[in-house]
C-alpha cells in the first residue's frame, strides 16, 4: 500500500459524500420515490442513482442507529422541500459517526497514525 498523505477533505470527497448520497438514494427508493425524482433531489444523473440503489457505487458500510436516523430525517426534509441535499450532506459530514468512518478509512490507507491529529482526536 502506498503511504500517501490523504487529506480529510479528500476522504470526504472520494468516499464519505458518495456514501451519504447513496444512503439518501436508497432511503428515497425505499419510500417509492421514482429514480428521476431521486436524481433531481440529489442533483445527479439517473445512472448514478441506479448505481447507488444497486450497490455498485460508494462504500458499503453498516449504518449506526444514529446515522440511520439522520439519513431518514434528512430524506424527510429533502422530500418535504424543507432542506436540500447539499445542506444535509454537509451537516452529516460533521457528525461524530461520520468522523469515525473517516478515521477508519484513513487507517486503512496505512497513514502514520502517530502524526495524524484527525485520528487522535476521534481516538478510533
Amino acid at each position: 500500500m502506498i503511504n500517501k498523505r490523504t487529506y480529510p477533505s479528500e476522504i470526504e470527497v472520494w468516499y464519505i459524500i458518495p456514501f451519504l448520497r447513496g444512503e439518501l438514494a436508497r432511503e428515497m427508493k425505499n419510500r417509492s420515490v421514482n429514480q428521476k425524482k431521486i436524481a433531481y433531489f440529489l442533483d445527479v444523473t439517473g445512472a448514478t442513482i441506479s448505481h447507488y440503489v444497486h450497490n455498485k457505487r460508494a462504500l458499503k458500510l453498516r449504518l449506526s442507529k444514529t446515522l440511520k436516523h439522520e439519513i431518514t430525517a434528512a430524506v424527510d426534509r429533502i422530500i418535504g422541500n424543507k432542506s436540500n441535499v447539499f445542506f444535509e450532506v454537509q451537516r452529516m459530514v460533521r457528525l461524530d459517526e461520520v468522523g469515525e468512518i473517516k478515521c477508519m478509512l484513513h487507517k486503512k490507507q496505512g497513514f502514520n497514525l502517530k502524526e495524524c491529529k484527525m485520528c487522535q482526536e476521534c481516538r478510533v
